[in-house]
């Protein structure tokens, strides 16, 4: 799990000032996770696995040094990540691992400074044997349809600003085009 505000405030982690251990700490972190194993087991089984070890919680600046041997690693919200993290967490995987690394590069907390670590991945490792990509699209989205379609508009509207600014898209029609090019004619004179 990655800490998105990290990155805003420096890489000092707000996690320090959070009270409690660090299953408190990253309790509002995993929060979106915790919602979707409670759709397959319940919270006191949880929280016995947690107590168990079964599952672990381990903020991604804790994995150095660590070897994951016979585990199931899920990387969430690893969009949020840098280059230097993911290598730390993709590099400790062993024998009869498996891991998962999600993220959307449309939703980073990272300042625009920072490119993002998992896009960087994604182009790097591309075709790699027993790793895999998968893209989803916004018809794969889960939610109530307007969340589909707020998410379509904002690319309909970033794709816009990406382009050339035109006298189309600024709300000039061909009547004032001409009308905007007559005139200057007329003004300049000859």
């Amino acid at each position: 799990m990655v800490e998105a505000s990290q990155h805003r405030h420096g890489n000092k982690s707000i996690m320090g000032y959070l009270p409690g251990d660090i299953n408190n700490k990253m309790g509002p972190f995993l929060r979106p996770l915790m919602d979707e194993l409670e759709k397959f087991l319940s919270p006191a089984a949880i929280k016995l696995m947690i107590a168990n070890g079964s599952i672990e919680i381990c903020p991604l600046a804790f994995v150095r040094g660590r070897n994951f041997t016979n585990t199931f690693v899920i990387c969430d919200e690893a969009q949020n990540a840098l280059d230097e993290e993911l290598y730390a967490l993709f590099t400790r995987m062993c024998e009869g691992s498996k891991m998962v690394a999600s993220g959307d590069p449309d939703q980073t907390d990272l300042p625009s400074f920072h490119a993002g670590g998992l896009e960087n991945f994604i182009e790097d490792l591309d075709g790699i044997e027993n790793l895999g990509i998968i893209y989803l699209e916004v018809s794969d989205i889960q939610r109530i349809k307007l969340v589909r379609d707020i998410i379509e508009r904002r690319k309909q509207v970033n794709s816009m600003l990406s382009e050339p600014a035109s006298l189309e898209r600024v709300g000039y029609s061909d009547e004032r085009k001409s009308t905007a090019s007559t005139a200057t004619k007329d003004a300049g004179g000859d």
